[in-house]
């Protein structure tokens, strides 16, 4: 149904999802959870002072690895651009990169199914309007 779509409906309807996907994390980027207030705030503080041995003598998180590993990323990116250390900013960035991955996820999952790329594109922006995502990411 979507190849059949004319050319000004698809990138209408793209443009627009953009708009609001953009405009959500906008708006979700300054929200502060429980979870960076008494978990993720010191341990990207302690990743930030130790780098990445801070993880590795003293298991300080119970949180999976990789998201440990996307703190230190985080904090590599704010460096790179100069930024004021943030450890809201870096939370926000590991937060969107996952995002980004799944959505990528989703269109290479609808593409190996038969999707048309136009498919994958729309299941790309289909995962990044979920609720579900929204709250666990850019408002997490």
């Amino acid at each position: 149904m979507i190849d059949r779509w004319s050319t000004r409906t698809w990138w209408i309807t793209v443009v627009f999802s953009l708009a609001i996907v953009i405009a959500l994390r906008i708006f979700a980027f300054s929200a502060v959870s429980d979870d960076f207030k008494y978990y993720f705030d010191s341990w990207i503080q302690s990743v930030r002072e130790r780098g990445t041995r801070g993880w590795n003598p003293i298991p300080f998180a119970n949180y999976s690895p990789p998201n440990l590993y996307a703190m230190w990323a985080g904090i590599q990116f704010e460096k790179l651009f100069g930024g004021e250390p943030s450890n809201l900013f870096v939370l926000k960035m590991a937060s969107f990169s996952g995002d980004a991955l799944l959505g990528g996820a989703g269109a290479y999952l609808a593409r190996s199914l038969g999707a048309s790329r136009r498919g994958g594109y729309i299941a790309a922006l289909a995962i990044w309007l979920t609720p579900t995502l929204y709250l666990n990411g850019p408002w997490w």
